[in-house]
């Protein structure tokens, strides 16, 4: 941990936050602090955590919102029609697979008491 911050000390980035995702003040991870504990990391494994979720939700949304383009421009072409429901499939098991992890990283989360997640 101590070579984090001294790259962030050498590249002069102790005042950005990285988006958010370490956080920063008095009793988080950069701040007042000299080292990290387990919180620290925690908090930061839940918000790139909650990034990565986000990004699948969205790359399964556009799944679905694309199978459903495709099936309706499939123009009665049966094969066409069949990939876009397989599409369609595994874009919604997609989707529920990032619901459980996320409800599931959140049971984890809540578990051990993680401090200041941002999700």
């Amino acid at each position: 941990m101590q070579f984090i911050q001294k790259t962030l000390a050498a590249l002069n980035l102790s005042d950005i936050s990285l988006n958010g995702l370490i956080p920063r003040g008095e009793n988080q991870c950069v701040g007042a602090r000299t080292s990290w504990d387990i919180n620290c990391i925690l908090s930061i494994a839940t918000n790139v955590f909650g990034v990565l979720l986000d990004i699948v939700s969205i790359a399964a949304f556009m799944g679905i919102l694309y199978s459903g383009f495709t099936y309706v421009n499939s123009g009665g072409d049966d094969a066409k029609a069949e990939t876009a429901k397989k599409m369609l499939l595994w874009s919604f098991i997609g989707m529920f697979i990032a619901v459980l992890a996320n409800f599931f990283f959140n049971f984890i989360a809540s578990s051990v008491e993680v401090n200041n997640p941002i999700f």
